[in-house]
């Protein structure tokens, strides 16, 4: 009876190990798709006419961003233009986070201008973009929050 349950015992223990050391190989194998970003700041001229596109979708975030205490509608928010290179949709496709809270996208135009000005600031793809926001509506007339940009012109860049 003792020798069966040694022999139980060492079975087990030889499963475990077995699980524990493919575990181990499949993570030491494994693709890493841990995506990085480099951060980097532009400023434009104070226009705010670049339009999010989207807002419907996010109207739950923008109302947290908006019920943020201290904050006036003509306040300037720090937005983060982030690529999502791997966006099924669109390859230049481009998330707008405020308060790490994803408000809306790029209109198309913009974010391959985007894109175009990721390689001329030499950055990679993974890299995000902070620039100037303000949410517009949020009021009686227009009870829906959008937001809008203060981005260069690509061509201004030049």
């Amino acid at each position: 009876m003792l020798m069966e349950w040694i022999a139980l015992i060492l079975a087990m223990a030889l499963i475990l190990a077995l699980v524990f050391f493919t575990n181990w190989i499949i993570m030491l194998f494994r693709k890493k798709t841990k995506k990085i970003y480099h951060e980097a700041q532009i400023r434009a001229g104070g226009e705010f006419d670049i339009d999010v596109v989207g807002e419907s979708h996010y109207q739950d975030n923008l109302e947290i961003v908006a019920s943020e205490s201290g904050r006036g509608r003509d306040d300037d928010l720090q937005a983060w233009v982030v690529p999502e290179p791997d966006n099924p949709h669109d390859k230049n496709a481009c998330a707008i986070y405020i308060d790490d809270l994803k408000v809306g996208y790029l209109r198309r135009q913009n974010a391959k201008e985007f894109k175009e000005l990721i390689k001329l600031l030499d950055l990679d793809k993974y890299s995000k973009i902070g620039v100037k926001a303000r949410l517009v509506g949020g009021t009686n007339s227009k009870p829906s929050f959008g937001v809008i940009l203060d981005m260069p012109a690509l061509d201004s860049l030049d």
